[in-house]
C-alpha cells in the first residue's frame, strides 16, 4: 500500500477530494482494527531493494554477498528469519488481509473509478458526473458486488465502450509478435467495410478517438485501432491521436503503417502547431528502425 502509514510527504489530497477522508491515518487504523488490512512483513520489501542495499543486509549477517539480483534476494529470504531481517531506513507498510481482498472486490468500482480516463468531479459543470460519488448512490443498500455490470452499463451508454466486463483475448495474447502482427492486420482487413462507413457518419473523430483510447486502456488493441483509423479517416486534428496510433502499432513493429499514420497526422496539423516537430521526430526514429 504505498508507503503509508505517514509517507515523507504527506497523504495526497486525493484522499479529501475524491473519498472526503481527511485524517488518513484515523482511517487506516481503524481498518487494521477491523481486520481489514495488516501490517506486511518486512520480507515483503526485499524485492524492492537495490543491490547494494542487498548485499549490505548480507553482509551484516556474515552471509556471502556475490550473485545477481534474484540470489541475494534469495539467499536473504532463506537465510535471515524475519525477527532478525534489519533493511536500512526500513518504512513499515500495511497489506490487505483475506478479509480486505474480499472487501475490496466487492466494493472494486472505488480503485477502478480512481484510475478512470473519464474520471469526472463531484459538481456537473462540465456534465453528468462520473466518479465514486455518483456510482456509490446507485448502491443504497451497501451491496456493490454486480458493480461491473453497473459500471459497464453507464460506460456503454456514455463513452461507448464497456470496460468494466473487459474480457481478455487470450487466443491473441497467447501469439508471439509476428503472430499478432499478422492477427492484427487481419482484424483491421476484415474492418475495412466498419472503418469506410464510420468515417462517412457525422461527427469530427473526436468521440472514436476516444473510444480507442479506451480499448487501448483495456488492452483491445485490435479494436482500438479501429476506431483510430475512423477518427483519422474523418480528418480529426488532435496530435494525440497520430502519436497514440503510431506508438501503438509500433509495440507490433507496423512501422510502415506507423508512418502512414504520422504523415496523415502532419497533412492535418497546421504549420503552426507545436506538436509537428514531436510527430517529425517521432517518424524520423521510425525510419531509422526500418533502416536498421
Amino acid at each position: 500500500m504505498g508507503n503509508y502509514p505517514k509517507p515523507n510527504s504527506g497523504y495526497p489530497g486525493l484522499w479529501w477530494f475524491e473519498f472526503g477522508i481527511r485524517d488518513v491515518g484515523h482511517a487506516l487504523e481503524s481498518l487494521a482494527q477491523r481486520g481489514f488490512i495488516q501490517w506486511a512483513p518486512k520480507s515483503n520489501s526485499v524485492r524492492n531493494l537495490k543491490t547494494d542495499e542487498l548485499k549490505q543486509i548480507l553482509s551484516s549477517k556474515g552471509l556471502p554477498n556475490t550473485g545477481k539480483k534474484k540470489d541475494l534476494v534469495d539467499r536473504i529470504l532463506n537465510e535471515i528469519p524475519e525477527d532478525q531481517l534489519v533493511i536500512p531506513n526500513y518504512v513499515p507498510k500495511y497489506e490487505l488481509t483475506a478479509l480486505g481482498e474480499s472487501e475490496l472486490e466487492e466494493n472494486g468500482y472505488i480503485p477502478y473509478l480512481g484510475h478512470h480516463r473519464h474520471l469526472t468531479t463531484e459538481d456537473a459543470m462540465f456534465g453528468e458526473p462520473f466518479n465514486v460519488w455518483m456510482i456509490n448512490k446507485l448502491f443504497p443498500d451497501g451491496n456493490a458486488s454486480n458493480w461491473r455490470q453497473v459500471v459497464g452499463e453507464i460506460e456503454e451508454r456514455r463513452f461507448g465502450v464497456n470496460m468494466a466486463n473487459a474480457i481478455k483475448d487470450e487466443a491473441f495474447d497467447s501469439l508471439d509478435l509476428d503472430g499478432k502482427r499478422n492477427a492484427i492486420r487481419q482484424y483491421l482487413n476484415d474492418k475495412q467495410n466498419e472503418i469506410q462507413e464510420g468515417i462517412k457518419k457525422p461527427g469530427d473523430g473526436y468521440e472514436e478517438e476516444s473510444q480507442g483510447l479506451d480499448y487501448f486502456s483495456i488492452g483491445k488493441d485490435k479494436e482500438g485501432l479501429v476506431k483510430m483509423y475512423i477518427s483519422i479517416g474523418k480528418g480529426f486534428d488532435a496530435p494525440a491521436l497520430y502519436r497514440e496510433t503510431s506508438e501503438k502499432l509500433c509495440k507490433y513493429e507496423m512501422y510502415q503503417e506507423a508512418i502512414s499514420v504520422l504523415d496523415a497526422g502532419l497533412r492535418r496539423l497546421p504549420d503552426n502547431n507545436g506538436h509537428r516537430n514531436e510527430l517529425i521526430e517521432r517518424k524520423a526514429k521510425i525510419e531509422s528502425l526500418l533502416r536498421a
